[in-house]
């Protein structure tokens, strides 16, 4: 679990210092679902960057594709959009069965998209190493080359392992016919609009390689500060709302009369 730790102790500390002004921000989401267990953590500073480490935190060993994470989804705020920029290995992390050294560069094989509609819960944007029918390759952090597989995010190539993996183990897909990366990937963003802890919310994380394999929403978050906001009212709850109000100033003339 070192790098876990690491990364949450790291991302905690900057949170003390939310809302200060020109101060970084972080927040931490993550979420288990049986021996599945990952972290997407967020850390922003004033001059607009924004970066995001996907970890898969799982001390169990990955058999399958489906242990492997590939992507999270989430509801990114109206008024905000990201310009990704680039997406490396942490630096305490290892790609195994790698057929082209990186040297630690995967933007190639990872993709960002927002605008996304119809995949789960109402998220409208993604990060992701398998294409789901959803990621294509103009999406990719770094459209100029190719680690493995097609030119375009697809497969399991690249897709995260557990921290607990034992790479000897496992089916063929997990054992030397994809590179994986053991623990986390940074991908880094330029923000364009006021950050706040609810700038990124609703988050999902994907494993395998199809829409249709585990994911599960996170069940933790820290370094929020503030409520959620309310809630916007339905139109009709706008109108029942009104008719309320309404019939409570005819009661009151009616009883005035």
């Amino acid at each position: 679990m070192r790098i876990a730790k690491n990364v949450v102790g790291v991302s905690l500390l900057l949170g003390f210092l939310w809302g200060a002004p020109g101060a970084s921000a972080s927040l931490i989401f993550g979420g288990d679902s049986g021996d599945l267990s990952a972290q997407m953590i967020i850390d922003y500073t004033a001059d607009g960057h924004l970066s995001v480490v996907l970890a898969n935190v799982s001390n169990a060993d990955v058999l399958a594709p489906a242990d492997v994470l590939t992507g999270v989804f989430f509801t990114l705020a109206p008024a905000s959009s990201l310009d990704a920029q680039s997406a490396n290995v942490t630096g305490d992390s290892v790609i195994w069965f790698e057929p082209t050294p990186s040297g630690g560069d995967v933007g190639t094989e990872w993709a960002y998209k927002d605008g996304l509609s119809g995949i789960v819960d109402g998220t409208n944007a993604g990060i992701a190493s398998a294409g789901y029918d959803v990621f294509g390759e103009d999406d990719r952090f770094d459209t100029s080359g190719n680690l493995q597989g097609p030119a375009t995010p697809d497969g399991l190539q690249y897709g995260i392992t557990s921290l607990g993996d034992d790479v000897a183990t496992g089916n063929t897909p997990v054992t030397g016919t994809n590179a994986l990366i053991q623990n986390a990937v940074r991908f880094e963003f330029l923000l364009d609009g006021d950050f706040t802890d609810y700038t990124i919310d609703n988050v999902w994380f994907q494993y395998g390689t199809g829409l249709d394999e585990p994911s599960f929403e996170y069940t933790y978050v820290h370094g929020r500060k503030t409520p959620p906001p309310p809630p916007v009212p339905e139109p009709a709850s706008i109108v029942l709302l009104g008719m309320g109000v309404a019939g409570v100033l005819v009661r009151k003339r009616l009883l005035a009369a």
